[in-house]
Order: structure tokens, then C-alpha cells, then sequence
């Protein structure tokens, strides 16, 4: 596992070829977290901690504010090497949604 990420991590800064594509794609992949982290948090505020809406909506917004405006200041960074952050998340993102749906149809086609 060590040598593959070592071998993984080696083509990664090579294929950047720079430092500043490199920290666009750190800043972008910070900040997307950022937003995604708050977006979650609501969530989770609302209907597992049952927070009150008066109450959880102006920490949101805070929260949404500050995280939204970050990541709208790292947006144009996406163009000089912050694709490969929301590229990987996508292609993650499919990756553990088909697991998932395929796990479902193999529980229910074995529960018949």
C-alpha cells in the first residue's frame, strides 16, 4: 500500500508540472470540503440534533456565508489545475453510489 501511494503521489506532483497548479488544486479541494462539511452540518443540525429552525438558520448562514465565499474565491482556480480535486470527488462520488445501489439489489435479490 505505501509503495503505491508513494508511486501515486509521485505522478500526481509530476502531472501538475508546477507548484502554483498544485496549490490551486489544494485550495480548491480545501474549500469544496469546507462547503460540503457546513452543508452537512445543517443537515444534521436540523433533523438529528432537532435543532430549532430559528435557531439553526442564522448559525447556517454564517456558517454557508463565510464557507460559500471562500469557495467562490477558489472557483477561478479550477481552470489552472483545481480540476483534478472536483474531477476525483466526481468519479468517487459514482463510484460509492453504484456500490452502494448494488449492494441494495444484491440484499433484496437474495432476500427473495
Amino acid at each position: 500500500v505505501n509503495w503505491s501511494l508513494m508511486v501515486g503521489v509521485i505522478l500526481l506532483v509530476l502531472g501538475f508540472e508546477s507548484s502554483g497548479a498544485l496549490a490551486s488544486a489544494y485550495g480548491v479541494a480545501v474549500t469544496g470540503t469546507m462547503l460540503i462539511t457546513s452543508i452537512l452540518v445543517s443537515a444534521v443540525m436540523l433533523m438529528l440534533w432537532k435543532w430549532p429552525p430559528v435557531l439553526a438558520v442564522p448559525v447556517l448562514v454564517g456558517f454557508l456565508l463565510v464557507d460559500g465565499l471562500f469557495f467562490a474565491a477558489n472557483v477561478p482556480k479550477i481552470v489552472q489545475g483545481g480540476a483534478f480535486p472536483v474531477l476525483a470527488g466526481i468519479v468517487l462520488f459514482i463510484l460509492m453510489t453504484t456500490w452502494r445501489r448494488g449492494k441494495q439489489l444484491l440484499v433484496d435479490r437474495l432476500d427473495e
